[in-house]
């Protein structure tokens, strides 16, 4: 059964090898649904709001509160902090991937 997702999506992105991801920043959630666009899962991601995929890559990636979440299909999710020694200096997000520097 599908969660409620709070009403609102925050973005859409196509999932590599079929479906799509919505962003749910009101629900601390993913929704996941197959290429029949039946929802097929959800993933937990506080304050969700950007999403973006490689048309040639696996890993698609959502930012929220918590960084940038790395989702590759049929490996466990990972999740790059914003303080970390990956992401770039002062790297702030929002629902369309801006990054704003001081």
């Amino acid at each position: 059964r599908q969660p409620a997702l709070a009403g609102y999506g925050g973005d859409i992105c196509a999932r590599p090898g079929g479906g799509f991801v919505v962003s749910c920043p009101r629900a601390d959630a993913l929704a996941l649904f197959g290429a029949d666009a039946d929802w097929s899962g959800s993933l937990s991601h506080k304050t969700a709001y950007a999403l973006a995929a490689s048309a040639t890559a696996t890993p698609w990636w959502a930012s929220g509160d918590e960084g940038v979440l790395v989702v590759g299909e049929g490996s466990p999710p990972t999740r790059v902090a914003p303080a970390s020694p990956q992401a770039p200096p002062r790297l702030q997000f929002d629902n369309h991937w801006q990054r704003w520097t001081a």
